[in-house]
C-alpha cells in the first residue's frame, strides 16, 4: 500500500477492506488519529455529525458508499461521514508552497484565472443539479478527469466517485464537489496572498509580459476580490457562509435577522409568511416551500437589483425546509454573510429529490 494510501486511511475512520485479503479492518481510531487529535474527539465528532443528521431528517438517505481505493474499498455508512472525511482535504498543501512561490507574477495571475473558470464550471454543475433535479452522475460525467488536481489525491476521489453507476451517490458526489470548490478556494487565497506580497513589480513578470495598468482592477477581476467601497463594515456576529455547502439556519419565531449578499443588506423575515428583504429599497420578496435562488439573473424566483453588481446572477439558494429551519447554499463569488447565532450546523451539499 502507497504512503498516501496509508495516510488517506488514518483520517477517514471508518471500516476498510482490502481487497486481496478480503476481510481485513482498519478503523482509525484504534490506530493513528494524526488528523483528529484523539479518539475523544473522533468520538465527539461523529457524535455532532448524527445530531446534524437528525435536524435534516426530512431528506432522503443516501446509499452507502464503497469506494474503491487502490488496492483497498472504503465503506461509508452516509454521506455525513464522507463529508467529515474530506474536510482535511481542503487546504494546500504545505508541499506545493515552494512552487508556487517560484512562479512569476503572470503565472500567478494565469493560474488564478483557470482556478476562476473551474469555479464557475463546477457552480453551473451545482445549480444544474439544485434547481431541476438532474443527476449529478450524468452532470460530473462531463467534466474532464484534468480538472480534479492530483493534490490531496483529489483526482483518484473523483475518479472512484465516477466508477459507481449509481444516482443513489449523488449525495456523495454533492460532498466532494463542495470539498474540492473549498480546496480550490484556498488555493486562490494563497496565490492571491503571494501575488500581493510580491506587488507588481515588472522586474518579476515574464518577459515580454506586460503587467495590468490598474492593478487594484485587474487583481480584483483575476481573485474575485470583493469591492466593497462604502458598504465595507464590521460584520458583528455576521458569518460568510462556505462556498457551495448547505447550511441550516434557523428561522423558528416571528422575528427578523440581517444577512449579507456581497456586502448588500438584506433581512430575513420569519414567520407564516417568510420575506427576504432589501433594506436599500425596501423592495420584498416572498418565500415559498421547497427551493428559492436568489440573484441578479432575470430568470430565477428572487431577482434582486441589477446594479447590485457584486451580486452573483445565481448567487444564493434558501431551501425552505419547515417552519423552523432553512438551509442556505452560497453558490456566489463574493459570499454571504449570516448572523453565526442563527446557524444550526454545516450539513453535506444534498437537494432532496
Amino acid at each position: 500500500m502507497s504512503t498516501n494510501q496509508q495516510d488517506l486511511l488514518h483520517y477517514i475512520g471508518h471500516e476498510v477492506f482490502d481487497s486481496t485479503s478480503g476481510r481485513s479492518r482498519y478503523k482509525a481510531r484504534e490506530r493513528s488519529t494524526s488528523w483528529f487529535g484523539s479518539s475523544d474527539l473522533m468520538t465527539s465528532a461523529r457524535s455532532a455529525l448524527h445530531s446534524l443528521g437528525q435536524i435534516f431528517s426530512s431528506e432522503s438517505a443516501s446509499r452507502p458508499l464503497e469506494l474503491n481505493y487502490g488496492d483497498v474499498v472504503l465503506r461509508f455508512p452516509t454521506h455525513h461521514e464522507f463529508d467529515f472525511a474530506l474536510s482535511s482535504r481542503t487546504e494546500t498543501p504545505t508541499s506545493r508552497l515552494p512552487e508556487l512561490h517560484e512562479l512569476t507574477l503572470f503565472e500567478l495571475r494565469r493560474m488564478a484565472s483557470d482556478i476562476r473558470k473551474l469555479e464557475h464550471r463546477f457552480i453551473e454543475v451545482l445549480k444544474s443539479a439544485m434547481e431541476h433535479g438532474r443527476s449529478l452522475r450524468i452532470l460530473m460525467g462531463t467534466l474532464d478527469a484534468k480538472s480534479f488536481s492530483n493534490d490531496q489525491d483529489w483526482r483518484a476521489v473523483f475518479a472512484a466517485l465516477a466508477a459507481s453507476p449509481h444516482d443513489g451517490h449523488d449525495p456523495y458526489r454533492r460532498v466532494a464537489l463542495a470539498k474540492y470548490m473549498q480546496y480550490l478556494r484556498n488555493r486562490q487565497i494563497t496565490i492571491q496572498r503571494i501575488y500581493m506580497t510580491r506587488g507588481t513589480d515588472n522586474a518579476q513578470a515574464d518577459a515580454g509580459q506586460p503587467e495590468p495598468v490598474a492593478p487594484a482592477v485587474y487583481d480584483t477581476a483575476i481573485f474575485d476580490l470583493p469591492e466593497l467601497g462604502a458598504r465595507e463594515q464590521e460584520f458583528d456576529d455576521q458569518w460568510p457562509l462556505p462556498r457551495a455547502e448547505s447550511i441550516g439556519i434557523n428561522i423558528a419565531g416571528s422575528g427578523a435577522f440581517d444577512l449579507f449578499l456581497a456586502g448588500y443588506p438584506f433581512s430575513m423575515q420569519c414567520g407564516s409568511r417568510p420575506l427576504l428583504v432589501d433594506l436599500n429599497s425596501g423592495e420584498q420578496f416572498p418565500l415559498h416551500r421547497g427551493t428559492n435562488m436568489v440573484g441578479r439573473d432575470p430568470d430565477i424566483d428572487l431577482r434582486v437589483n441589477l446594479d447590485y453588481r457584486e451580486v452573483s446572477r445565481k448567487h444564493l439558494v434558501i431551501e425552505m425546509t419547515d417552519d423552523r429551519t432553512a438551509a442556505f447554499t452560497d453558490l456566489s463569488s463574493h459570499g454571504t454573510r449570516v448572523p453565526a447565532s442563527r446557524v444550526i450546523g454545516a450539513r453535506p451539499v444534498y437537494h432532496a429529490q
